[in-house]
């Protein structure tokens, strides 16, 4: 029986879950990064060479509008990119090499919402 919850979450929404679309939610499920489709594409090619692209954006832009991954606007680079997780948190990104971490501490992020209001 299949865990990941976003394979799960397409085939409860009643969405075609192909090899391809299987192979992208394993790879963003097991990854703790916040990737662009491009890195996606990428990280796949050996597994599926011949998967588009598009296919990439267009798996991505299905499990978005079903609630399962999220889009975070970092500012940094102009590019789309991805969160799996939905636990609420903070996004840190490293000004030296633009590595992105999860930051869960509950005080921290309630610190910095009063902050933006």
């Amino acid at each position: 029986m299949e865990n990941n919850p976003l394979i799960v979450g397409l085939r409860e929404s009643g969405i075609t879950v192909t090899a391809q679309r299987i192979a992208i939610c394993r790879w963003l499920y097991d990854k703790h990064t916040h990737p662009t489709a491009a890195e996606v594409h990428g990280a796949l090619q050996d597994l599926f060479p011949t998967m588009s692209l598009a296919t990439v954006y267009n798996t991505l832009n299905l499990l978005e509008q079903h609630n399962l991954i999220y889009f975070v606007d970092l500012n940094l680079d102009g590019i789309k990119r991805y969160d799996v997780h939905s636990r609420r948190h903070i996004n840190f990104v490293c000004k030296f090499c633009g590595k992105i971490i999860d930051v869960y501490d509950e005080t921290l992020m309630n610190t910095v919402k009063k902050a933006m209001e």
